[in-house]
């Protein structure tokens, strides 16, 4: 923990520790999103309880595990991090206490305040996408995940049959913070595998997938992908050791996944 506080300090910033919900929101986007297990804390355990370190004052903002019981059960581990998963289980984003001189598997993230004015980008919040509450609004565009369809996914067809009935279409990020919102979105469904189609498709065998990618201004493509001429692809999320993977794969139309909608904002 002391080196990655020391590798902050030495950019004139330090360890992330947010004081808000809309913060840890932001922050766990953040850490799904560049494929994260757990990250150190800008805190420590002291005589007095939990203390910023920043500032030295009691914490505003806690989000301890629940058995942690306030971060005060295990008294012998001074430090906290934030986390995703806990062996191969997934939890709920929470913190859990930590000895500070663990190193496996644990990453940082350094903030420090902006210069002039700064936007977080509250993926916890849904925006009024032309009053329709089920849909999220971030930048401008508007997303929507329908919770009653089939478990079992549908195909790439029947997927863009259903958004188009909503005046959407399937997802498809064309930026990097787009492609990360995704991921976070996915991250919040009750869902497995974390697999979902993207709206993207070869129009035919003469149309390569090299061709196709010549115009794409975001990609995220998986490496070393044999291409058995699919000619749709899906954005699949991995579960590994101490990371998470996170690409663009080529897929069957045929293949039965879920999806999301997504259609631009209404300008007000």
């Amino acid at each position: 923990m002391e080196r990655a506080k020391r590798f902050c300090r030495s950019r004139g910033a330090d360890l992330m520790l947010p004081d808000s919900e809309r913060e840890f929101k932001y922050l766990e986007g953040l850490m799904v999103g560049n494929g994260f297990w757990s990250s150190w804390l800008n805190m420590k355990r002291t005589r007095g309880g939990w203390r910023n370190l920043k500032t030295n004052r009691k914490l505003q903002f806690t989000a301890w595990k629940s058995f942690t019981r306030e971060g005060t059960s295990e008294p012998t581990k001074k430090c906290a991090v934030m986390s995703i998963k806990s062996g191969f289980e997934m939890r709920k984003r929470k913190w859990f206490q930590y000895d500070c001189n663990y190193t496996f598997g644990i990453t940082f993230i350094c903030e420090k305040p902006a210069i002039g004015a700064a936007a977080i980008v509250d993926y916890s919040e849904k925006a009024n996408c032309s009053g329709q509450e089920d849909w999220y609004g971030v930048g401008d565009t508007c997303y929507f995940y329908d919770p009653l369809q089939s478990r079992s996914g549908t195909t790439f067809a029947e997927a863009r049959e259903k958004c188009n009935a909503l005046g959407a279409d399937v997802m498809f990020p064309n930026s990097e913070d787009e492609h990360i919102f995704l991921i976070w979105y996915m991250e919040t469904l009750e869902i497995w595998p974390k697999k979902m189609w993207l709206g993207i498709k070869r129009p035919d065998d003469d149309v390569t997938w090299e061709d196709l990618r010549k115009d794409l201004s975001f990609q995220a493509w998986k490496d070393q992908q044999r291409n058995q001429g699919d000619k749709c692809a899906s954005l699949e999320i991995i579960y590994e050791l101490w990371t998470i993977s996170k690409h663009w794969v080529y897929q069957a139309c045929s293949s039965r996944l879920r999806y999301i909608c997504e259609k631009p904002a209404m300008l007000t």
